[in-house]
């Protein structure tokens, strides 16, 4: 037997228990079996398109991949770039759907390998692509001469491009995504493929590395990224501010109704896994006074401490003037300060095993990061760090300090490995519907820390396009999916 029909065979007879109709007491009736079979087919097929799908990706005679810069070498000679803005000839609108449209990708067509596409698509001029963020509409435009950069309006804060970095939806604060030169880098079959599928760990590893941002040179370059090292510092401890007496649950009576609980337990010969999560909890609220004792009494003195560093900050940017020299005073004065955190073990292991690793409670300088410390105020500030970098990245301009420079560099290489673009082969990511004999991909880009968007839940967007449109060059009917 075929293994198709051993699937339909299969199918079949699970959708007849499901229905609940049995031969030997009634007969199906028409519907039922036009049901069954439909249904059968159907679930078939699409056992198939997965399994084309994934035979189908890296077996492509030829893609592209639209490759981030790192190093930038040259933004304005590139062959592409990704996001940012448009260079639209002269006396051509900025797109407008239901919304002001986000550029995805400008192409230079010129740059493109003949063979891409079986051939088709233009192979001079320009091809950019822009979406609308909040109706995930799209448009083309093909062009033979690029005029001037404009830069893609700001983005709205309700738009569906943005992902869950509630930092990008802060009020009164504009965000523009990165516009990154790209490499268009063939890929024939049986060649390495520098694209690396999944999602970039480099700041997850990041985040188990135990460092002071002193020494790892991730320190501010202009007023406004000191002012942001400051405020996030503030804003930190002034959230774990403990105020008042101490709540009920932490009070002497009832850690002494606790401890007599744990010993009545053990008294009874109670299953151990039920003593140790007694006990653990019990050391647990200790760890926890000891917390709240701490940010009661040392609290508000850091926060005065803060304040006081913050206008020493606001006052010296109004000068303009700025040096690492100038920071170092503050740098040095934030990490005399110090915060006291707790560290239980995780809820995925035994009682038992909780209880025999206990609860951690330590004091760390301010400026310090260490996984064991949650939350922490340092990893948000380097990540912010990374994005407020780019602008004078690519602008070239010196006032960024070489250490910085080498440690986001690391990070965007990594990140660019696995957020590179791509054109011509078989999409990525599970798409709904991808018809290889009828069409072929146009564009698909990832979710990208890069650049600084989202799709979905930290997806892909697919934009293909029929062939029949791409010989003509016609770029009027693309669809877009993003894929799960």
């Amino acid at each position: 037997m075929s293994e198709q029909k051993f699937l339909t065979s299969q199918l079949r007879q699970f959708f007849r228990k499901t229905l609940g109709r049995k031969r030997n007491t009634q007969r199906q009736s028409d519907e039922g079996e036009n049901f069954v079979a439909n249904a059968a087919s159907d679930m078939l097929s699409q056992i198939q398109y997965e399994a084309d799908l994934r035979a189908a990706r890296g077996n492509e005679p030829l893609s592209v991949r639209l490759v981030p810069q790192v190093p930038v070498r040259d933004v304005d000679a590139a062959a592409g770039w990704i996001g940012g803005g448009a260079c639209l000839p002269i006396g051509t609108s900025w797109p407008i759907l239901d919304s002001p449209t986000q550029l995805l990708a400008q192409i230079n067509c010129g740059k493109l390998p003949e063979d891409l596409w079986q051939g088709l698509g233009p192979r001079e001029g320009w091809l950019a692509i822009f979406l609308d963020p909040v109706s995930f509409k799209l448009t083309a435009l093909h062009f033979d001469q690029a005029g001037p950069f404009v830069p893609s309006p700001e983005v709205d804060q309700e738009c569906y491009i943005l992902g869950i970095d509630h930092s990008r939806r802060a009020p009164n604060r504009t965000w523009r995504f990165t516009r990154w030169p790209v490499d268009i880098v063939p890929v024939r079959l049986g060649q390495d493929d520098p694209h690396l599928y999944g999602r970039c760990k480099i700041t997850n590893e990041r985040y188990k590395e135990r460092h002071d941002i002193v020494e790892k040179h991730r320190l501010p370059f202009d007023w406004p990224s000191t002012q942001t090292m400051i405020d996030k510092a503030l804003s930190f401890v002034e959230s774990m501010i403990a105020t008042g007496d101490l709540p009920d649950h932490l009070k002497p009576e009832s850690i002494e109704a606790m401890k007599r609980r744990v010993e009545q337990a053990k008294k009874n010969g109670d299953p151990i896994d039920e003593i140790a999560k007694m006990t653990f909890d019990y050391e647990n609220h200790f760890a926890l006074i000891e917390s709240f004792k701490f940010r009661s009494e040392n609290g508000p003195k850091v926060v005065k401490k803060l304040k006081a560093i913050k206008s020493e900050v606001d006052k010296m940017a109004l000068s303009g003037d700025f040096s690492q020299e100038k920071i170092s005073q503050f740098t040095t004065e934030l990490s005399q300060l110090t915060w006291m955190y707790v560290k239980t073990p995780p809820w995925t292991i035994s009682h038992v095993e909780r209880m025999k690793e206990g609860v951690k409670v330590f004091e760390l300088p301010l400026t310090t990061h260490d996984p064991k410390a949650s939350p922490n105020w340092i990893y948000s500030f380097e990540s912010e760090l990374l994005d407020a970098a780019k602008a004078p990245y690519f602008q070239q301009d010196e006032q960024l300090p070489d250490a910085l420079i080498s440690d986001c560099e690391e990070v965007w290489a990594a990140q660019a490995r696995h957020e590179m673009g791509g054109m011509g082969h078989t999409p990525w990511g599970y798409v709904h519907q991808f018809n290889s004999r009828q069409e072929v991909t146009l564009l698909e880009l990832p979710s990208s820390d890069l650049i600084g968007w989202m799709f979905g839940d930290v997806n892909n967007l697919v934009i293909t396009i029929k062939k029949r449109d791409l010989k003509r060059g016609d770029f009027s009917n693309l669809s877009v999916q993003v894929t799960n």
